[in-house]
């Protein structure tokens, strides 16, 4: 998979989502978003500059893509089935 070099991931809680405007992420409001194991963190993403939208919410944290796969592999994002294969 070819990600662009612009991309970026954001992980939000998950009460954050309602201040999002879905227009500026790549997301949209029937995509299926991957949430952490407990629920409570959302990731999203977007390309090039941040959106406003995300700009203005303040607990955040912006991940590449090599670094939101590190991220996906840990036991706060994998489900216990993936952790077995």
């Amino acid at each position: 998979m070819i990600v662009p070099e612009s991309r970026r991931y954001v992980v939000i809680d998950a009460a954050d989502l309602s201040k999002v405007n879905f227009s500026q992420v790549e997301e949209d409001e029937t995509t299926p978003l991957r949430y952490s194991i407990d629920g409570r963190r959302v990731i999203l993403k977007y390309n090039g500059s941040q959106p406003s939208s995300i700009s203005a919410i303040n607990n955040k944290t912006v991940y590449t893509y090599e670094e939101i796969i590190t991220l996906l592999n840990s036991r706060d994002w994998l489900i216990e089935d993936e952790l077995t294969k």
